[in-house]
């Protein structure tokens, strides 16, 4: 950081403004959590929008200033400057990847806090830098045989894809075949109003041997240059980099994106229910990318609840010391969703100064919304 005289500036600032809004009452911290704690307002599910927050001054700033981490619903992005590392991970939360609901509705929320402040190691950790990740990962979409040097199709997994004016067309894709250095990428489309995806593929080749750009545009079903701004999907070809980039996130001005990948039979139409929640922006890869501080679908009582898992982060920028990171609310005290609650501190305060007030072991509630996320 700066020095830790800014930190602890922005921290101050930071706990004012939260006492303020009334987004950190007593009721929110009952164990005398001294760390910083700021609550960013993500937007609704029709209407997300990014937070961007400078740690070092403690405050939200505009996407043109200096920021270190940023949070669009469940999504969350570090800057390009920032390398980030999952400092604790959370396998009790988890078994098989399957969240166990026990312990996302009633997670031991003393133990939560003692393991952040307690997070203290810094040599053992696997800092990544902040790279331009896509969604369509090429690992999901073909096998590498490393005998024969031959590509084959992963043609079992799809993707749906939302496109670039977000006027509810979407594709269903998936790679079909891979020969001679071409692969052929499978449209099912779904134009406005059609309530499906269509039975009959659009197949575009895609030459991977070729270093060059190609774009594809759902409502047309052809190619386009990639120099119009309504492009849905951008071949990237580059060497042995094969970027499949949807028109939105880092990777275009658009709204397209994406999720998977599923099965072909998951999705019948990609205005169904619940498939909202899942499509996703390229974005700027981190650890917060391969490890998500969230579990959407956790508890059954509530299914479209979102719940944090508790893991913490540390993030390392501008020769600085280290910080470390945990979302723990995904709502505010009305239930309203995308109202992230966030606490930071730096990577080398153990908090042994600090005492965890309540009974040892203790469970409780984490905020939970009044219905279905808005």
């Amino acid at each position: 950081m700066k020095n830790k005289n800014i930190l602890l500036t922005g921290l101050a600032a930071s706990a004012l403004t939260l006492v303020g809004c009334g987004s950190d009452s007593n009721s929110s911290n009952p164990f005398n959590d001294t760390s910083v704690r700021t609550t960013l307002d993500t937007g609704t599910t029709n209407e997300s929008k990014w937070a961007y927050f400078d740690l070092d001054e403690g405050k939200e700033v505009t996407e043109s200033e200096e920021w270190e981490i940023a949070v669009k619903r469940m999504e969350v992005m570090v800057n390009d400057h920032v390398e980030s590392a999952l400092a604790l991970d959370k396998p009790d939360f988890y078994v098989n990847d399957k969240p166990v609901e026990q312990a996302f509705v009633k997670p031991n929320l003393f133990a939560e806090l003692d393991n952040f402040y307690s997070t203290v190691s810094v040599d053992e950790m696997a800092y990544q830098s902040t790279g331009h990740e896509t969604v369509i990962q090429q690992r999901d979409w073909y096998n590498y045989d490393s005998d024969t040097h031959v590509l084959s199709a992963k043609s079992e997994n799809f993707w749906v894809v939302q496109s670039a004016e977000g006027d509810g067309t979407f594709a269903k894709v998936n790679v079909s075949d891979i020969s001679g250095g071409v692969a052929t990428f499978d449209f099912y489309l779904e134009q406005v109003g059609d309530g499906a995806f269509s039975q009959t593929a659009v197949s575009v080749p895609v030459d991977l041997g070729e270093i060059k750009e190609s774009c594809f545009d759902f409502q047309s079903a052809q190619t386009v240059l990639c120099s119009d701004a309504g492009w849905d999907i951008k071949f990237d070809i580059a060497g042995y980099v094969y970027k499949v980039r949807t028109n939105g996130g880092v990777s275009g001005e658009g709204v397209g994106k994406a999720l998977g990948p599923v099965a072909i039979d998951t999705y019948t139409t990609g205005t169904e229910q619940g498939l909202t929640y899942g499509l996703k922006e390229d974005y700027l890869g981190s650890a917060f990318a391969d490890a998500s501080p969230w579990a959407y679908g956790a508890d059954s009582a509530n299914p479209h609840a979102v719940l944090p898992n508790y893991r913490v982060y540390a993030l390392k920028y501008n020769d600085m010391e280290p910080v470390k990171v945990q979302f723990i609310d995904y709502y505010n005290e009305m239930g309203e969703s995308g109202k992230i609650t966030m606490r930071y501190m730096s990577l080398e305060d153990d908090g042994q100064d600090t005492v965890v007030e309540g009974n040892e072991g203790g469970e409780g509630n984490v905020s939970m919304p009044a219905d279905m996320p808005n």
